[in-house]
């Protein structure tokens, strides 16, 4: 609909972005208020970090279900599969190759550098270690357990903040480009690009009212 009212891509995914990315702040702080009457989860200096993580994964969040919706013609059918592709693509099978990975090389010391692989390339996985890091802040009893990325690296949250915050960036552009050249090239006309535009389908029932309108006016 924004399309149609004449908004360019960049318009239109600024918007959406800034609405859903509003309604992400609603659990964000519900979920960080209810850490705060949960110490043992995560120190109380630790929420505020928390609180802000969450936020900038739900930019790249979002971002990425823009791009995934581009692959389905049915919003319904995105809807099944985009978790799916989360869930079981994005992280379970990148922790799965890093956990065989370490078991190859020697688990000790190979886990945060397979892991440290997905950190920089994977939201969900860099996410998820930057929440790791932050449960194990302030627990003496946990030093032994604190993931290190590769290199001796440590997942701090300044250091997640500018690695969520350059994904998403790509993953944006990457969404705007989808849109603009591959999605809606029917916009331009001449060349190549000068094809007619995506129609959708017509229901049925909308074809056999539109026989009976005929009908009924002896058309």
């Amino acid at each position: 609909m924004m399309h149609m009212s004449g908004l360019s891509s960049l318009e239109y995914y600024l918007g959406l972005i800034l609405g859903d990315i509003c309604l992400f702040t609603v659990p964000a702080v519900v979920i960080s208020l209810v850490l705060i009457a949960v110490p043992q989860i995560m120190v109380s200096s630790s929420i505020g970090p928390f609180f802000i993580s969450f936020v900038l994964y739900g930019l790249a969040l979002i971002n990425q279900v823009y791009c995934f919706m581009h692959l389905f013609d049915n919003p319904d059918t995105a809807l099944k599969y985009v978790a799916l592709i989360f869930f079981l693509v994005l992280l379970l099978i990148p922790i799965a190759l890093s956990m065989i990975f370490a078991a190859i090389f020697g688990f000790s010391d190979s886990v945060g550098a397979a892991l440290g692989f997905w950190y920089w390339i994977d939201p969900q996985v860099c996410f998820v270690i930057q929440l790791y890091t932050l449960c194990c802040l302030g627990k003496p009893d946990l030093d032994d357990f604190k993931i290190t990325l590769s290199g001796g690296v440590e997942p701090t949250t300044g250091l997640y903040c500018g690695v969520i915050l350059a994904q998403t960036i790509l993953i944006f552009v990457l969404n705007i480009f989808i849109d603009r050249f591959l999605q809606n090239r029917h916009k331009r006309r001449g060349g190549r690009d000068g094809e007619a535009p995506p129609m959708l389908d017509i229901r049925q029932d909308v074809l056999d009212h539109a026989d009976e309108v005929r009908r009924n006016a002896n058309l």
